[in-house]
């Protein structure tokens, strides 16, 4: 059975802050100025305070200049709540320039109240003020708490008599939910897993940032998942035909090209129509039976003295537990653990013919140790020749290409191959001791040992994972799949496909996955629905 997975879009719904500005009442050009908010939520909806729909407190500092002209709050008479609307008044206040802070559902304990009481300055401390981490996945904002922060700044050029200005509060957090959605004939669906990828921000700032940024705090961790393991029994299915959402959260906003790496994997299977549960079992998947293997115990092998043709064997440097290996093409060093292990064949080196003129190949690459005239190793697809010796002291082995440009034999020569360790180069004279020197020195960081591996056949171990039956535990699914999406796709106001790179405050983003599967062919894919921006009403609700 193919299968296909391809995500053309998911849902955007761009919620943003909104004010208008009517500045003076008719010819008054005399006389105190006064400031009359009109304050409301995005959403005039039946919601709570966790959505960010009502106000249960209110913050206002009035600011020019960069200080606290006027706070009100709803404690004060010139400030009224009323479900997802308010009122605040500003009276007798200088002219000019100035902004306005708004702040609905301020965590309790906040200290920004007293903190920019009037005549204080407002800082970075202010504009940057973070929000409490999250808990259980979410950002920890419900109906018996405040609810979720709001928050927008308002700026105008106060004149004469009554300045009227309307101002729409944002919400801090963006709203994430995924619905299935079953398009095939004759099945019934049943999820088993349904996990997003760690890429949930545990922090957020209360304003939003110019340059759209996170805290420099915030740590990512998991979202809310759906999971079942050996065992359970699943009663949450979708007939054909219909739908479910299975995951549904707020989260702090994205870092700029936060977004990119959130994906998430699907895992199910498809029924008989009607079916209403089905049960995790265990099974066997892969592994068992028998296998020759090459095997080796750093502990207790011993440096050989000789070499045989088309024998394996490590080779290690003399002073150092660093073994050479061939890492896509580099050469390399790494260690093995302590004991009897199965040895990754690319530790493994051949030598042929077992003369001191040799090749040097990496047994599961296939590719030969090459060392130029000037001293350059590299790994080659080409045999290349090498040279090699052994001494009587403790069996150490040492090679080289034998020549330089102009046939001038190396060994007069003061050449060394360095080996990387990761992505670090080092020369052989280091403490680490990790490489080796194409002078046949009497330093012994030159030289390395050659052990030998031993041929065994092993019982391998079998592979277990968790499937899904039908209630009686004895038949499995029709169908079963698993499928990761590593990224996500929204389309653009151009009608192209583009890479969500950062959810923003605000945001609604709808997962939308239809799954289809023909019987005939054998084929299951999945899809999400193309989306049209709507005209801004969508609510979190």
């Amino acid at each position: 059975m193919k299968r296909f997975l391809s995500i053309l879009a998911l849902g955007l719904v761009f919620l943003s802050s909104c004010l208008s500005e009517l500045q003076g009442d008719g010819d008054e050009v005399f006389g105190p100025s006064n400031i009359v908010l009109k304050i409301s939520t995005k959403a005039q909806t039946k919601g709570g305070a966790s959505d960010g729909d009502v106000m249960s407190n209110l913050h206002l500092w009035l600011v020019y200049n960069n200080s606290v002209e006027r706070y009100l709050s709803q404690d004060d008479a010139a400030c009224t709540i009323s479900g997802s609307t308010a009122s605040a008044t500003f009276n007798d206040v200088p002219r000019g320039a100035c902004t306005i802070y708004l702040v609905a559902n301020l965590p309790e304990g906040s200290p920004l109240p007293k903190t920019y009481a009037v005549g204080k300055s407002i800082d970075e401390g202010f504009l940057k003020y973070v929000l409490p981490k999250v808990v259980n996945y979410e950002p920890p904002f419900g109906d018996s708490t405040p609810g979720m922060p709001l928050s927008t700044s308002v700026s105008l050029s106060v004149g004469a008599g009554t300045n009227r200005v309307s101002a729409e509060l944002v919400r801090t957090c963006a709203k994430l939910s995924i619905t299935v959605r079953n398009n095939t004939t004759n099945n019934t669906i049943i999820l088993k897993d349904l996990i997003f990828t760690n890429n949930n921000p545990n922090v957020g700032y209360l304003f939003e940032q110019s340059d759209y940024s996170i805290p420099g705090t915030a740590n990512f961790g998991p979202f809310m998942s759906i999971t079942h393991s050996s065992g359970e029994t699943i009663s949450d299915v979708i007939p054909q035909g219909s739908e479910r959402t299975y995951i549904q959260q707020y989260m702090y906003e994205t870092a700029t090209n936060g977004a990119a790496d959130l994906g998430f994997e699907i895992v199910g299977g498809l029924f008989p129509d009607g079916t209403d549960k089905a049960t995790v079992v265990n099974v066997v998947t892969g592994g068992g039976g028998r296998k020759d293997v090459y095997k080796f115990n750093p502990n207790s092998a011993s440096a050989q003295s000789s070499i045989s043709d088309n024998t394996p064997y490590l080779i290690k440097s003399r002073d150092s537990d660093y073994y050479l290996y061939d890492n896509n093409g580099n050469l390399k060093a790494g260690t093995l653990v302590s004991g009897e292990q199965v040895v990754d064949s690319t530790y493994l080196w051949v030598f042929s013919p077992s003369s001191s003129s040799t090749t040097i190949k990496n047994l599961k690459t296939g590719k030969y140790i090459s060392i130029d005239n000037s001293g350059n190793v590299s790994m080659s697809p080409t045999s290349s020749s090498l040279y090699f010796s052994f001494t009587n002291k403790s069996n150490p082995f040492r090679f080289y290409n034998g020549y330089t440009s102009g046939f001038v034999n190396i060994t007069s020569n003061s050449y060394t191959l360095s080996v990387n360790n990761g992505d670090v180069n080092r020369i052989y004279y280091t403490d680490k001791g990790l490489f080796m020197s194409l002078t046949p020195s009497s330093d012994s960081s030159c030289y390395f040992n050659v052990y030998k591996a031993e041929l065994k056949e092993v019982t391998l171990p079998s592979t277990f994972e968790d499937r899904l039956f039908r209630e009686d535990g004895t038949t499995p699914a029709d169908v079963y799949f698993n499928k990761t999406i590593s990224s996500l796709n929204y389309i653009n106001k151009y009608g192209t496909p583009v890479p969500l790179e950062q959810i923003r405050r605000n945001q609604d983003v709808k997962i939308v996955v239809n799954i289809h599967y023909n019987p005939n062919s054998g084929v299951l894919y999945f899809e999400t629905t193309d989306w049209v921006k709507d005209n801004n009403e969508t609510t979190f609700d």
